[in-house]
Parts: structure tokens; C-alpha cells; sequence
């Protein structure tokens, strides 16, 4: 990692204002293939991928870390646990498939196996 990446946590409040906002956002979309109506997964993918596009990252950890160059809340965390992983395909992964995966375990499951999410039309 070089040094233009890495990113002085020390000197961060890790858990701060901004984790307690992300935390259950990150929870509820990693779940949302149990939670919401494919469709609904669907329409906050594109509203994710907006985001990116605009911002060239995630509105909540700019604002935590001040940066977004190959960061995501799942790096910095992992990476404090001890995971060593290259930033950069971690990130693409997160932001360009990772959603993509939720949205296809829910239409497997929703469409495939009939099941009816409690978030549903």
C-alpha cells in the first residue's frame, strides 16, 4: 500500500458519528435480498452506482476519511482486523459487483423460490 493511499486511521474517530450512519446502511444492504422487493434492490443499485458516478465514491466515507481514492468502510475495517487484500480490486469489486450479487441472490430467491420479502409491493 503506498503511502498516498494509505490512510492515518489512528488519527480518525473509526467510530464515530459516521460509522454508527454507515453501519446499519452497510447491514441493511448486505440483507436487503431478505429484506426488500427485488425491484426495490433494483432501484437503490442505481441510486448506488449515481452516487459513484457523481461522487467517484461513498458520500459517508469521504466524509469520515476525507478521501475515496480505492476506499471503502469495508477496507479500512478489515484491514484494522488484520485482512490484506490489494485496495484497488477490493474497491471495484464493492462498487461494481458486490451490489450486482445482492441484486441476483434476490431475484434467485424472490422469483426463483417464491419467496415474499417483508418489503414488498
Amino acid at each position: 500500500m503506498s503511502d498516498t493511499n494509505k490512510i492515518n486511521t489512528e488519527k480518525e474517530n473509526l467510530f464515530g458519528l459516521y460509522f454508527w450512519l454507515h453501519l446499519p446502511l452497510v447491514l441493511i444492504a448486505n440483507l436487503s435480498f431478505l429484506l426488500a422487493d427485488y425491484r426495490l434492490i433494483a432501484f437503490g443499485v442505481c441510486l448506488l452506482l449515481l452516487q459513484f458516478f457523481v461522487l467517484k465514491g461513498c458520500i459517508l466515507t469521504i466524509k469520515q476519511f476525507r478521501t475515496y481514492k480505492d476506499m471503502t468502510f469495508y477496507t479500512i475495517y478489515l484491514e484494522k482486523i488484520g485482512f490484506k487484500f490489494n485496495r484497488r480490486k477490493f474497491m471495484l469489486y464493492m462498487k461494481y459487483v458486490h451490489p450486482f450479487v445482492i441484486l441476483l441472490l434476490a431475484i434467485l430467491i424472490q422469483l426463483g423460490l417464491g419467496y415474499i420479502p417483508p418489503i414488498s409491493f
